[in-house]
């Protein structure tokens, strides 16, 4: 990001507290005292797994036929585009900026702010945003309360937002209230206003018990 640790952040912690296959993540402070969380692209998970990418196609030639053939590479191109976008943090950042927009008008939802001066495609700084995980939460708000907040957020963000999580988890997730969700990271997708539509009509007619307004 071209500044030393030590010039942006008052604290940082060296062992991340979160660490999967592609990302690692660290829980810091900037100098202004704000919390917040760098994530971090594995070093050695760029060159590992975009080389597995490239030998998946080799697969295709010990299946027979050419529909399964054709499956198959559909697949891997899919992979293969979900990895990238894994490995370069600037997709991530510019749906949880395009997140925190939708969250400005709704009152369950809220998103991280993103420190676009802090982050590269590498390396990802947000605002750590104080909530608990959702088995947490249950120990403080009603258990059913949580998981009907989960899917109002995330059904709002699916039907009407302009961007959804693909993967919500308890990784992602954080409950700030019994009121308000927070979707932190991972994978985002979006559907054309069209799809988002139909599926609200459908959802609408299915609640109205109605089977031919739902076909």
């Amino acid at each position: 990001i071209g500044f030393a640790p030590e010039e942006v952040f008052l604290s940082l912690e060296s062992a991340p507290y979160e660490s999967y296959l592609l990302h690692q993540s660290h829980h810091a402070r900037l100098q202004t005292g704000m919390p917040v969380v760098v994530k971090l692209v594995r070093t050695d998970a760029i060159s590992q797994f975009l080389c597995d990418v490239d030998l998946l196609e080799l697969i295709e030639t010990t299946i027979g036929g050419p529909a399964r053939g054709r499956t198959l590479k559909n697949a891997v191109a899919d992979f293969a585009t979900v990895l990238r976008q894994q490995l370069d943090l600037t997709h991530e950042a510019k749906a949880l900026e395009t997140l925190r927009r939708d969250a400005e008008a709704v009152d369950v939802l809220r998103g991280p702010q993103v420190l676009r001066e802090l982050s590269s495609p590498s390396v990802l700084t947000v605002e750590h945003l104080a909530g608990t995980k959702p088995r947490d939460a249950t120990a403080t708000f009603d258990r059913q309360g949580v998981a009907r907040l989960l899917c109002s957020a995330w059904l709002r963000q699916a039907l009407m937002g302009h961007i959804f999580p693909v993967e919500p988890g308890a990784a992602n997730i954080a409950v700030i209230s019994d009121k308000q969700v927070a979707f932190t990271g991972g994978v985002f997708s979006s559907l054309p206003g069209d799809t988002q539509s139909n599926l609200w009509n459908y959802l609408i007619a299915s609640a109205a018990d109605s089977p031919d307004q739902a076909c």
